[in-house]
């Protein structure tokens, strides 16, 4: 029986289209899916953060990148040759794909207001999956556009 630990890191880029409009990140934690198991039949499940404050009124939209794998239909946690197919959702249901729009994926659209809120990003790797052992991650890079 073999097991791994695979982990998504988010880093952020915050793009500002409006002089007025600034959106400042405080923290973000890319869902850290822990040990999978080969064996299981139930999907692996784990949410991530990113904690951010909107200020001068706009509402920007908010998209993920593919990461390493270049297409949201099934994105791929990597260890050398190894792969791990996951994706990234905006609901809980995990039923819709966290994009920039194109392909079927969808957006957030964050609230504005000078406060501190957090968007959850929700993380899937589907089960009977036989990668190689050992640490897999990726990175996603979160987006605000105004």
């Amino acid at each position: 029986m073999s097991f791994l630990r695979a982990a998504v890191a988010a880093s952020l880029v915050a793009l500002a289209g409006s002089a007025s409009a600034v959106c400042t990140i405080s923290t973000a934690s890319g869902p850290a899916f822990g040990t999978y198991d080969i064996l299981s039949s139930a999907p692996l499940d784990a949410v991530g953060t990113v904690s951010y404050r909107c200020t001068g009124g706009s509402r920007p939209t908010v998209q993920l990148s593919t990461g390493s794998s270049g297409t949201y239909l099934a994105r791929t946690l990597r260890n050398g040759t190894s792969r791990l197919e996951y994706n990234l959702y905006l609901d809980a249901a995990r039923s819709m794909v966290w994009g920039d729009g194109s392909a079927g994926t969808f957006t957030d659209f964050p609230q504005s207001g000078n406060r501190t809120r957090s968007i959850f990003i929700y993380g899937r790797i589907p089960a009977r999956q036989d990668p190689a052992v050992g640490s897999h991650s990726d990175s996603i890079v979160v987006t605000f556009v105004f």
